[in-house]
């Protein structure tokens, strides 16, 4: 999908806490949809979380605000999961002469780890609207929380996430390095 100025971009991720992660292009009033199973959406993410850095490298930002950098890649790939068969959708169109169409089943996916909010926030200082940290719980009944890792300045706190377990420890891999962090802001 080329993106343009004209055209807007919605992701909903995780509806219903299923794993099943929905892509809306919308553009001159016509929308086209995509179902995302994890590790589609993982490298959505990751594609995007790229052309949203190379952006701000070579623009100058003379505005104060929160950026949300969250989890790095390798934490991403610990919560991304297996993909499942959730549901399969069924699209038949009946015309008014009578004839109907129907469609091959779409397999809707999502994931065995399930991404819900863990009540925590983050203040905005520049807003009203506080950011929602997240949890995972998985197939054998552990959760992994979404903490702050980090939060330095430039030109507003950038908030780096990582993993931690239900003890409160930090999982390794998904800590950012002081170098990243530097890389990064």
């Amino acid at each position: 999908m080329g993106l343009t100025p004209s055209q807007r971009i919605n992701i909903v991720s995780d509806l219903e806490g299923m794993g099943r992660y929905e892509l809306l292009e919308a553009k001159q009033g016509t929308a086209h949809r995509a179902s995302l199973s994890p590790p589609e959406y993982q490298e959505f993410y990751t594609a995007l979380l790229r052309l949203i850095r190379h952006f701000k490298e070579r623009t100058k930002m003379g505005i104060r605000m929160l950026q949300w950098i969250g989890l790095n890649d390798r934490a991403q790939k610990i919560i991304v999961g297996e993909s499942v068969v959730l549901w399969w959708d069924t699209v038949s169109r009946r015309f008014p002469d009578g004839r109907v169409v129907n469609f091959p089943e779409d397999a809707i996916t999502g994931s065995t780890v399930k991404r819900e909010s863990s009540g925590e926030t983050y203040s905005d200082p520049f807003s009203d609207e506080p950011n929602t940290m997240s949890k995972w719980t998985f197939p054998d009944g552990h959760v992994l929380f979404e903490k702050v890792q980090a939060d330095p300045w430039s030109s507003g706190p950038c908030v780096f996430t990582a993993l931690q377990d239900e003890k409160g420890e930090w999982v390794k891999e998904s800590l950012w390095t002081d170098e990243e962090i530097e890389k990064e802001t």
